[in-house]
């Protein structure tokens, strides 16, 4: 045991035939305390070996080998999944020993910390999710609604408070589609909120409300707060552009992973400070798992090792732009600025979603002075048939649109060099082209249209082309899918285009191309890549 606590992530590696022993071990006592009534095998209570557990499982490694590959007798005529295995023991334990045991708090603390690392796996999350009984034991916990007794035995630093814990694995075995709609709906109650309050800046007021800042949210480690401190008093140098959320000034008293979870919803851009103290906390991983798979917010890597990151956060971190410091007494002046300029990307998107969603509800705003026509209904019956319908869809709320509209000009008739970014979306519009694309590709003129030709001027260009912006476009869409024949249209389209401005140009708009799976190189792409960066390429 004292070897397994001493280990570090590279020595695990380096050693693996040796740990792979020491797991082995280790498992095993636990499955031979199990089946003791007092839980106690060979002089180690069940606790011992479960505590060396919860520090191990925190690396992929470790936890693929215990629930996977672990060279253990269950001593069951039918041999079970290790996580089941888990679950069940747990479960056992709580119910039958007796809340004045001084080793239960301990021990229930220990394997909520280990399933609560298992949860953080999309690969095991199913059988957590499956078990009706776990569910609901595990929220009675996270709830506090149970009776705990302090533990009279010592308990490391690296194991949280068994109702973190618990919260940590409801969070992550909560049904993601009652999530999503929950998502959906409140983007309804916002949009609702947005078009109620253009309506009553329509009316006469002299000025207009001060618009809300942004959220910055820093997650980090806490043996990472001498870089933490230094970013943070960088970021409060703009102050004044935006707010920034941090753990030390808004989780002082109360429910702190409740704190933590409003601050990464109404954050913009989350940052977060990766080193191998970050990869071995939990709560960390709690953070950038709710922040970047559930609410799909803007996730920035900041790296201040050279250490490789382990897997679980490698296939998040692979295709988003990071920073890397590998000074951090102080921090590279050079990687500020190249930091700064992300948040300033991020933030500058966000409000160009923003102006999107006005657009459109301004294409069905009603005009400032609106009289109802007369109607029988007395005032009384009105505030009932409006309260009937508070929960309508928006499309309730909003009255007809207004006739006026933009006059489509004639495309041909205008040299392509000369066509605004309004000009571009009728191209993207009359080409049936995806209107998210338009969006993303954000095109200011119809130059830079053309210029774009060279990045899809060939089926290889294109394909990697297709590659780069299916991930941002699935990013930016709620997980949705580029389909190939989507991105299709747009290129063939453009080489149309193309070929018509220049007749000279020996390429087929009408070739077909194929987009194959093949990996990117290892290069670092934006989540949302710039069309300055590619049309050098």
């Amino acid at each position: 045991m004292t070897l397994a606590l001493l280990s570090t992530p590279e020595e695990i590696k380096q050693h693996r035939k040796r740990m792979n022993d020491v797991l082995d071990e280790l498992l095993q006592i636990v499955i031979d305390a199990s089946q003791s009534e007092e839980y106690r095998v060979d002089g180690f209570h069940i606790s011992e070996p479960l505590i060396v557990l919860v520090r191990l499982i925190c690396y992929d490694r470790t936890l693929d080998y215990i629930l996977q590959h672990a060279q253990v007798d269950f001593c069951e005529e039918k041999e079970e999944p290790t996580v089941k295995f888990f679950i069940d023991l747990f479960l056992k334990y709580y119910s039958t020993v007796k809340e004045d045991d001084p080793m239960k708090v301990l021990t229930c603390t220990a394997l909520v910390n280990i399933l609560w690392s298992v949860s953080l796996r999309p690969q095991y999350k199913e059988e957590l999710q499956s078990d009706e009984e776990l569910k609901k034991l595990i929220e009675q916990i996270a709830n506090g609604k149970q009776d705990d007794q302090p533990s009279t035995y010592y308990v490391p630093r690296y194991i949280e408070n068994i109702q973190k814990a618990a919260q940590g694995v409801l969070c992550n075995i909560s049904d993601l589609q009652k999530e999503s709609e929950k998502l959906e709906r409140q983007n309804v109650l916002d949009l609702r909120a947005l078009v109620l309050n253009m309506m009553s800046e329509s009316a006469d007021s002299p000025t207009d409300p001060k618009q809300r800042k942004p959220s910055i949210m820093i997650s980090y480690s806490h043996g990472d707060n001498e870089v933490c401190t230094q970013l943070y008093n960088e970021l409060e140098k703009r102050h004044e552009e935006f707010d920034i959320w941090i753990d030390r000034k808004y989780c002082k008293t109360g429910y702190l992973w409740g704190k933590i979870a409003d601050g990464i919803a109404d954050a913009s851009v989350v940052l977060c400070i990766l080193s191998q103290k970050y990869y071995e906390s939990k709560s960390c991983q709690q953070e950038f798992v709710y922040a970047h798979d559930h609410l799909k917010k803007q996730v920035i890597p900041v790296f201040i090792e050279q250490d490789k990151p382990p897997g679980w956060i490698a296939i998040h971190t692979c295709m988003l732009k990071y920073v890397r410091f590998r000074q951090t007494q102080p921090l590279e002046g050079k990687k500020l600025s190249e930091l700064m300029e992300m948040i300033d990307e991020y933030l500058s998107l966000n409000n160009r979603k923003d102006d999107e969603k006005k657009k459109n509800v301004m294409a069905h705003t009603c005009p400032a002075h609106y009289e109802p026509p007369p109607s029988a209904t007395t005032p009384t019956a009105t505030s009932n048939v409006m309260k009937k319908d508070s929960n309508l869809e928006l499309e309730h709320i909003i009255t007809r649109p207004t006739t006026t509209t933009k006059p489509t000009i004639n495309l041909f008739e205008k040299p392509i060099r000369a066509w605004k970014s309004d000009d571009v979306a009728q191209w993207f519009q009359q080409n049936r082209i995806l209107p998210e694309l338009c969006v993303l590709y954000d095109f200011d003129d119809g130059s830079e249209l053309l210029n774009y030709y060279n990045n899809i001027s060939t089926d290889e260009k294109s394909n990697t082309q297709y590659q780069i912006y299916s991930q941002a476009y699935s990013q930016e869409n709620n997980g949705k899918i580029l389909l190939p024949h989507q991105f299709t249209r747009f290129v063939t389209a453009l080489r149309k285009l193309y070929i018509e401005h220049d007749p000279k140009s020996e390429t087929t708009a009408t070739q077909p191309i194929i987009y194959t799976s093949s990996k990117l190189s290892q290069r670092n792409y934006s989540r949302i890549p710039r069309r300055s960066s590619l049309s050098k390429a």
